[in-house]
């Protein structure tokens, strides 16, 4: 269940969406307004800085390997020793919920489904404004994004698990592609479906999203570094590390604190110097798992103390670009405790390898060893450089 939130909210001096728009009613039909999505050049798009910009093209098409910190991958599967037997809670993390040309629902592999349908949290982010109500098999898109209604609701309804397990950050760069009424449109619709949507600034909320699993208190912040066009009210990277975590963790009464960040430059298989830097303020802020985003490939993780960071997951579905490494759609299972020292806490980790395949007229996400070769070979020898079996 979804419990009240008591503690203090942001700055009344940001740009929030007005408390209304937590008042969607589950069921009911929100009327999505048909917007439009914003026409622009793609290096006005761009949030990059001009030299990674110019690069950009290259990284598209060839995603970079180099390890820009030296970082030590994690095994791709951790139990952590001396755990003392108790009921877990598995929380699933996925990448980017992303459009797909002609709006093709993906099919989801039935191992998928099972993944999902265990967890008692689902983590992703929904990449796109929802601002349209029906797939459209003529859809091309490019830089600016527009998700139809039917396209996430296709997903969900294949997942095997209820919306309310479902946690959906709407902090990303591509938040503001439907202009100042799509961030709103999107978190009534994801309300309407009974999914939590998390990482809009909402006047007298806090940044984060409270949920309760087996009496274990969970809050679910997400926040962007990014935006192609301005939507002042998602919570921005630069904001969130000098919030007082600690406080408002206490204030909630918080068991476990979990942080979806949309960070890090596109096509990178390895995070960058601060990255890093803030995952571990992050970690020492209370945080005790960090879920990024954005780079559209997988990153490795990293324990900071008992602080758990994947740095990119990659996409969960994306139709967007030729590189095969982004057809890597990774699940990140964590089990976290319930009782003593280890309630809330990460006590163990799997990342279970999945890939779309795209037969041009089937979408399908199906296990790494289900994929045709040599995509399989490609991605399991790419997955071994940045998460080692």
């Amino acid at each position: 269940m979804v419990l009240p939130i008591t503690a203090a909210a942001s700055s009344p001096s940001l740009p929030a969406l007005p408390s209304a728009v937590l008042a969607q009613p589950r069921g009911l039909d929100p009327r999505l307004p048909r917007l439009t999505a914003v026409t622009a050049s793609p290096l006005r798009l761009s949030p990059y800085p001009l030299s990674y910009t110019l690069r950009w093209p290259w990284y598209f098409h060839r995603p970079s390997i180099r390890n820009h910190t030296d970082l030590v991958a994690l095994p791709r599967r951790v139990e952590r020793a001396g755990v003392p037997a108790q009921r877990k809670l598995r929380l699933c993390a996925v990448g980017d919920i992303m459009v797909i040309q002609r709006d093709r629902v993906p099919r989801l592999d039935p191992a998928l489904v099972s993944l999902l349908s265990s967890a008692d949290l689902i983590v992703g982010t929904c990449e796109a404004a929802i601002a349209r109500p029906d797939c459209d098999p003529a859809a091309s898109y490019q830089f600016v994004f527009n998700m139809p209604a039917g396209f996430l609701r296709g997903i969900l309804e294949q997942s095997g698990a209820p919306p309310e397990r479902w946690v959906l950050s709407v902090a990303n760069n591509h938040a503001g592609d439907c202009g100042p009424d799509g961030l709103a449109s999107t978190v009534r619709y994801l309300r309407s479906l009974g999914v939590h949507p998390t990482g809009a600034r909402i006047e007298g909320q806090p940044p984060f999203t409270v949920i309760e699993r087996e009496g274990v208190r969970i809050g679910i912040a997400a926040w962007t570094q990014w935006f192609n066009l301005p939507e002042p009210r998602a919570w921005q990277h630069s904001e969130i590390s000098s919030l007082p975590w600690r406080d408002l963790r206490a204030a909630d009464r918080l068991d476990c604190l979990v942080g979806s960040s949309h960070w890090e430059y596109e096509w990178q298989h390895f995070p960058r110097a601060e990255s890093r830097a803030l995952a571990r303020q992050l970690g020492n802020a209370g945080f005790d798992l960090i879920i990024g985003s954005h780079p559209h490939v997988l990153q490795p993780l990293e324990w900071i103390d008992r602080t758990l960071c994947a740095y990119s997951l990659g996409n969960f579905c994306s139709g967007i670009g030729p590189a095969w490494p982004a057809r890597m759609c990774n699940v990140l299972s964590v089990e976290l405790g319930t009782e003593g020292p280890d309630r809330g806490k990460v006590v163990g980790y799997e990342v279970h390898l999945f890939v779309q395949v795209d037969d041009g007229e089937r979408v399908s996400l199906v296990p790494l060893d289900a994929a045709p070769e040599p995509l399989r070979t490609k991605i399991a020898d790419r997955a071994a450089i940045v998460l080692p079996p």
